[in-house]
């Protein structure tokens, strides 16, 4: 039986990580961390994609940054792909000299999983596959699409090969995951615990805002898959009627740019790049949360954040929302690439007030009970146990 005073070398393998920030990214640091905490040494395998120290040790975790170039899709991000030269070589011997007692990848598509696996980590006995996703990644282009399917079909046979052990970090993962013929172990879902902003800013008085406005927030990366566009554009059709709603927009990405010049609008204000502490305050003194993705999510911190900050939430049906919210009962399900699905949920609880109160906090006493680090750090344990044994 595995214990936390073992202090366990855990090895991940994340595409991105710290400077990088995003979902994936934030999954890894706050698990490596509350890992840390409970004696276990955390390194993380990463792409070198900012050309930042290829070492370093980070809040307690050993980095590792593989050399690496991006593959980048229009508007949809990019794919990294690691580089094979001299300085390649030199970290897979430094790496191969490291005890790790467990590996964990994450996220089928990455090839920096592959690279470990094949190149790096041989003879290791305890790997096991954390999925992310919940679904094909689609291109928006059916040729593209065809090829991305069979990479993606690829990639998971090959992580069958070496690891026994694949869990997901919400039920829509590890449906995801059956699809291949994998029995997922158990959910490893993403915990969150409400941090009060220290030195919170207000943006309300920044942006001279009314105190009876109400006040409609989107957290993300700013790209296609994230439904961004359809959200202002329902957004700028509502305010021709409602002087009293505004909508904040925080995030970054390819999309930023082009959507803050296409809409300028004195109640559209777009926030760029926000840290923990800065999303934490908007959310506070926000009372409405839209979620409008149709990306292929697995987990979604965001709108953990938005419920343990007691948002009411409309969102689309994409990885772990149903375990947030139920539809019309603690929030609004709303459909895919919809500016009038959007518009009309706004409508209707702006429309009743009461509802805005109640879905809120019933979400919150969903999340707070069912993704928080008690949950997680025991179904991450029963998954070492069962890794050792299968393995």
């Amino acid at each position: 039986m595995i214990n936390y005073e073992n202090k366990s070398h855990i090895c991940f393998y994340s595409a991105f990580f710290y400077p990088h920030v995003g979902g994936l990214e934030n999954y890894v640091l706050q698990l490596s961390l509350k890992l840390i905490e409970h004696g276990y040494t955390v390194s993380v395998v990463t792409n070198n994609t900012n050309k930042v120290a290829d070492t370093e040790c980070y809040m307690g975790i050993n980095i590792y940054r593989i050399p690496s170039w991006e593959l980048k899709f229009g508007n949809s991000g990019v794919l990294p792909f690691p580089r094979i030269n001299r300085d390649f070589f030199r970290l897979s011997a430094i790496l191969k000299e490291q005890k790790f007692d467990f590996i964990i990848t994450n996220t089928r598509f990455f090839l920096i999983n592959h690279f470990g696996l094949y190149f790096i980590h041989r003879k290791v006995k305890s790997i096991i596959h954390l999925e992310h996703g919940s679904g094909y990644i689609k291109l928006n282009n059916p040729i593209l699409d065809f090829f991305s399917i069979k990479y993606d079909k690829i990639l998971v046979s090959l992580l069958k090969r070496k690891i026994k052990i694949f869990c997901g970090v919400s039920n829509a993962s590890n449906l995801f995951l059956a699809s291949f013929g994998i029995d997922p172990s158990v959910i490893i879902p993403s915990a969150i615990v409400f941090n009060k902003p220290i030195h919170s800013v207000d943006y309300k008085q920044i942006h001279q805002i009314p105190d009876n406005a109400i006040l409609i927030t989107f957290v993300g990366r700013i790209i296609t898959e994230k439904g961004i566009e359809y959200l202002v554009e329902a957004f700028s059709n509502i305010s021709k009627n409602m002087n009293d709603a505004y909508l904040f927009v925080a995030g970054n990405g390819v999309l930023l740019e082009e959507l803050t010049s296409l809409y300028r609008h004195p109640k559209i204000i777009f926030l760029g790049h926000l840290n923990e502490n800065e999303i934490n305050s908007l959310l506070q003194i926000s009372d409405i949360f839209v979620n409008p993705s149709f990306a292929q999510e697995g987990g979604q911190r965001s709108l953990l954040e938005a419920a343990i900050n007691k948002c009411a939430i409309i969102s689309t049906n994409v990885g772990n929302v149903s375990e947030v919210i139920e539809h019309k009962k603690s929030g609004l399900i709303i459909g895919k690439k919809s500016s009038k699905d959007i518009t009309e949920a706004i409508i209707f609880l702006m429309e009743h007030p009461e509802l805005i109160k109640d879905f809120a906090e019933k979400s919150y006493q969903q999340v707070n009970n069912n993704f928080n680090w008690d949950v997680t750090l025991t179904n991450f344990n029963k998954m070492l146990v069962k890794s050792q044994i299968v393995n």
